[in-house]
């Protein structure tokens, strides 16, 4: 809004930038003249939710949690306060307060890394082989399969269609390969029809 004040971008421009309709960048800017910067942060920064629960119902889940329900987990927890003790608290509130008063340990689901393995080098040295039986044509004519070889290093692709995913499919798409390119140093073959 500053570059759109000095003259050095236009309020299309910015509107464009920032991501905002034409009329959006208008308002922005008419409040950005009458009050700088400050008055773009939004009115609610820094301001406790409204949807906030009140501190004393999550100090009495917590003391409900140490003498009744300490062997239970949170979810648990949160719907026997409800049945039993009639306290309206959210799982995720009562996870997050059993967590902070050190009751509860988080228990993150993390999947463990797996790095992507490296395209080979060369044209013909790892070829992926699959079958891939689907409604390809929408209903126009019966269901087939897309048998696909597909060269690892350079992305080449040789694809055929059947009616089955069957052993002739698969040796009919690796002679095409064959005679195209070469037979493949080494083949991975996610086909449900066995290759040997």
């Amino acid at each position: 809004m500053e570059m759109v004040q000095r003259g050095l971008k236009t309020l299309v421009g910015a509107s464009v930038e920032i991501g905002v309709s034409y009329r959006q960048a208008e308002r922005i800017y008419k409040r950005y003249r009458e009050g700088g910067d400050d008055v773009l942060v939004h009115g609610n920064k820094g301001r406790p939710s409204n949807h906030k629960t009140d501190q004393g119902i999550i100090e009495r889940a917590l003391q409900l949690y140490r003498g009744t329900y300490h062997n239970f987990g949170p979810t648990l927890a949160a719907e026997k306060m409800r049945e039993r003790d009639g306290l309206e608290i959210g799982v995720g509130v009562l996870r997050r307060a059993l967590i902070q008063d050190g009751q509860w340990e988080s228990s993150k689901h993390t999947v463990k890394y797996r790095s992507r393995r490296a395209p080979r080098k060369r044209f013909g040295e790892l070829v992926q082989f699959d079958g891939s039986p689907h409604d390809w044509f929408e209903g126009r004519t019966s269901r087939c399969c897309l048998i696909t070889m597909r060269d690892d290093a350079k992305k080449e692709r040789l694809s055929q269609f059947f009616e089955e995913e069957t052993m002739f499919g698969a040796m009919s798409v690796l002679m095409l390969w064959i005679e195209r390119y070469g037979v493949p140093e080494s083949c991975i073959a996610t086909i449900k029809t066995p290759l040997c």
